[in-house]
């Protein structure tokens, strides 16, 4: 069995396949998945919303109140309204990062897209993201780059896709280089 479809029967599984289920476009789902980004990124600044969503302390209809109110004034969509009141009427509100993190999942799985890290010593040029991203092209639909810079790779950079990492660093050549010379020593 898969990663994914573990995933999708946990319980963040099926919330994130029931909210999935009730959108009809594409469009819809990068529009919750947009406003969940927001929403996540609010709790995280807003310290005393998030506790007071939270704690056991108030009670969760003065929680929903408030939750309400913050949704309607921000002018989050309905969708997304009902839905968070939905998980917050189940108490689940600590696991919404795992059930948009499976809706994301969901969505790009459903749209051929599929995450594609490169990490260089140095920032590309981008005739140089242009040829990785013809070279991607020719092996997944849609891929979607997420670039990054680790200077301990020394220079040239790797890929990593789901099902596979292309390392062009001049780190991977000395390991390869140490891994030769410790080899020749022993023998």
């Amino acid at each position: 069995m898969s990663v994914f479809y573990n995933a999708l029967t946990s319980l963040e599984g099926r919330y994130a396949k029931a909210l999935h289920d009730t959108l009809s476009s594409p469009q819809d789902v990068k529009s919750i998945l947009q406003e969940a980004k927001n929403f996540m990124l609010f709790l995280k600044e807003r310290r005393d919303f998030s506790i007071t969503l939270l704690t056991p302390l108030v009670t969760r209809t003065i929680q929903m109140r408030v939750l309400k109110r913050v949704l309607g004034a921000l002018q989050f969509s309905d969708k997304f309204t009902r839905f968070i009141c939905v998980v917050m009427r189940h108490g689940r509100l600590n696991r919404l990062q795992q059930i948009f993190g499976i809706l994301e999942e969901l969505y790009m799985k459903e749209n051929g897209i599929t995450p594609v890290k490169v990490v260089s010593a140095k920032p590309l040029e981008s005739s140089e993201l242009e040829s990785i991203e013809l070279l991607l092209v020719e092996h997944f639909r849609t891929p979607q780059l997420s670039v990054t810079i680790n200077p301990q790779l020394i220079a040239g950079y790797y890929i990593e896709t789901p099902e596979k990492v292309f390392d062009a660093s001049f780190r991977k050549q000395l390991r390869l280089i140490q891994l030769a010379q410790h080899s020749i020593n022993e023998s």
